[in-house]
């Protein structure tokens, strides 16, 4: 006879357990005792195959110990689960096979949590994230969670994700102080959500819900006020969305829609080149989104699918966000900067998976394609720029 459990069935997922910091004959637990809880605790490292417990001092895992990622639904659901129960926050970082910066910033979360950073505030869970595995890309984990770049590193906490302290810059990722800072605020959480450090909490007058915007729309109340920005190569069905957001808008209440025209590379000086590699990026990028249901042009087309959902008197901005630092002028030169970075951090997790299944290129291809790119993105003496659109109307008073 097999003996019943209250502990729920892990499927053979376990735990990577590290040590405490502080030794056992020290620890609070033994110079007192309280009924409350204590903030000291381990760090777990969530693994798929096998049980391992390392010293405090132990710098680096083993080849042979390295984690598996995350992969599919049950893994990823298992371990907020274990986190939520131990009132930790879970780290994730979210990766691909194909990342670069990834196999630098990995083994580095890795190393600080195994040496105990974040234990003396509460301890924390972590665990990678394969972004480009099939049954992860199937569950829509990614848009579930609004991972558009790559790596991502996203804290959990009492199983919702905390996305305002969310990081995505490089230079970050790869900074062990700034990792290690950011890990004890996120370990101070305790399961209160909130934003993390010593204070903690959310405001009681806000309520997030994370939802599938192209599915139907069945709040309980209107709204008087809707923002959508840069979800171009997101959206299949944009006057649908725009239908849905004038019927859930209560009268008087406003829509500002902001996106980049992925797809045009302008130049106002005849100085980029036609057949530079930006612009043939920029125009494979376009085709594979548009064989793929979701073109990156389609910001050229809101204005009058707006009207066409019964939007009025629709007011239009154009900016212009240029491709590197170019400009002489101070504040567009800085603007540029920030552009050229974001571009040139984010070109792998912009590229890979719309040329391999939109156009059906090989990886081998991608990888040969990207240098050359990164390249002409950096040419100063063209002075290609982004167009970015702002679009923002008042629904008619009934």
């Amino acid at each position: 006879m097999q003996a019943l459990s209250s502990r729920p069935a892990l499927a053979g997922h376990v735990l990577r357990k590290i040590k405490p910091s502080v030794p056992v004959s020290q620890s609070p637990s033994r110079l007192n005792f309280s009924t409350s809880r204590q903030v000291q605790a381990k760090n777990q490292i969530y693994s798929s195959f096998v049980l391992v417990t390392i010293p405090c001092n132990f710098a680096r895992t083993r080849d042979a110990d390295r984690q598996p990622s995350v992969r599919n639904l049950d893994q990823f659901h298992t371990y907020q689960l274990l986190s939520s129960s131990s009132r930790t926050p879970l780290l994730t970082l979210w990766t691909t096979s194909w990342c670069s910066t990834c196999r630098v910033v990995a083994p580095l979360l890795q190393e600080l949590v195994e040496s105990g950073v974040g234990e003396a505030e509460g301890g924390v869970g972590y665990c990678t994230v394969d972004y480009d595995a099939p049954d992860v890309l199937a569950a829509g984990l990614g848009l579930t969670y609004m991972i558009n770049s790559i790596p991502t590193l996203l804290s959990f906490d009492a199983g919702e994700a905390q996305v305002q302290t969310k990081i995505t810059d490089g230079r970050q990722l790869a900074d062990r102080r700034f990792l290690e800072e950011w890990i004890r605020n996120e370990a101070r959480r305790h399961g209160n959500r909130g934003g993390g450090g010593p204070t903690g909490g959310a405001s009681p007058n806000v309520e997030f819900h994370c939802d599938d915007i192209e599915l139907d729309w069945n709040f309980s109340s209107g709204f008087d006020f809707i923002h959508i920005r840069f979800m171009t190569g997101s959206i299949k069905d944009w006057p649908r969305l725009f239908r849905q957001a004038y019927e859930s808008l209560n009268p008087g209440g406003w829509i500002e829609v902001m996106d980049a025209v992925t797809s045009h590379l302008l130049c106002d000086d005849g100085t980029l080149q036609p057949d530079s590699d930006i612009v043939k990026w920029t125009n494979f990028l376009v085709e594979a989104s548009t064989k793929l249901g979701c073109s990156l042009d389609s910001a050229l087309y809101y204005e009058e699918q707006m009207k066409e959902a019964g939007f009025k008197d629709i007011k239009k901005v154009e900016y212009k966000w240029p491709m590197n630092t170019w400009p002489k002028d101070p504040y567009y030169k800085e603007l540029g900067n920030w552009v050229h970075s974001i571009v040139q951090d984010g070109l792998e997790g912009m590229t890979f998976l719309p040329f391999t299944n939109g156009l059906g290129w090989t990886e081998d291809e991608v990888n040969a394609f990207l240098p050359k790119v990164k390249k002409s993105h950096k040419n100063r003496r063209m002075h290609g720029y982004w167009p970015v659109y702002a679009f923002y109307c008042q629904k008619p008073e009934e």
